[in-house]
């Protein structure tokens, strides 16, 4: 399957580079991984991670890197973060928008995609949470009820924070630049007015004498 991409194209552009940055980071994920799993130090840069077997010196400026402290205090803070989690989803660092192409599959089926495996649901809220969305999305279908879309339920369920919705990875974001820019702008017409009035203020004085 072949693509026709235009990197002229913000959104696609963006896309790609949210791909690459998921991959960047799940392999050096997988590097870290393996570098614990040798033991770390020395012995871990005589034991290389097999696809960097051949490129030696990029598995020792690795070792170096995951050794700093700047690393190891993000490290902390990265646990201490996810053990904050209520429930983790069970498809690793995929983004759930790649997730739900590959599914094409609507949202609340891909809530239970990322939260529930052939072992069971990631904890017993996460299984609450996609029974709830069942269940407003039958009464959505009912006559006369008040139409909600897909997104709606999810966020009513899930709640919303930083303009993400929770537990469905990549969402909808205020846009910040556009708010920031609309204030300004009207601060600017707010001066600019002030000083219209003063300047006819001035004139008409002078017309007077």
């Amino acid at each position: 399957m072949k693509f026709n991409l235009d990197l002229s194209e913000p959104h696609v552009k963006g896309c790609l580079e949210l791909l690459f940055s998921s991959s960047y980071k799940t392999f050096h994920h997988r590097c870290y991984t393996h570098y614990l799993k040798s033991g770390g130090g020395d012995s871990a840069r005589n034991s290389p991670y097999e696809p960097l077997r051949d490129r030696p010196g990029y598995w020792t400026w690795l070792c170096d890197h995951f050794e700093t402290e700047e690393f190891q205090k993000k490290s902390v803070i990265g646990k201490a973060n996810r053990m904050k989690l209520a429930y983790v989803h069970k498809k690793g660092t995929k983004p759930f928008v790649a997730l739900q192409h590959e599914l094409s599959c609507d949202q609340i089926s891909l809530y239970k995609e990322c939260y529930c495996s052939d072992k069971g649901w990631a904890s017993r809220d996460a299984r609450q949470n996609y029974e709830t969305m069942l269940q407003m999305q039958h009464e959505n279908e009912q006559e006369g009820a008040i139409q909600l879309t897909e997104q709606q339920i999810c966020e009513k369920v899930l709640g919303k924070a930083y303009g993400y919705i929770r537990g469905r990875g990549h969402g909808p974001k205020p846009n910040r630049r556009a708010s920031s820019t609309s204030a300004n702008t009207y601060q600017q017409m707010e001066e600019e007015l002030a000083s219209t009035e003063q300047t006819v203020a001035v004139q008409q004085n002078q017309l007077a004498v």
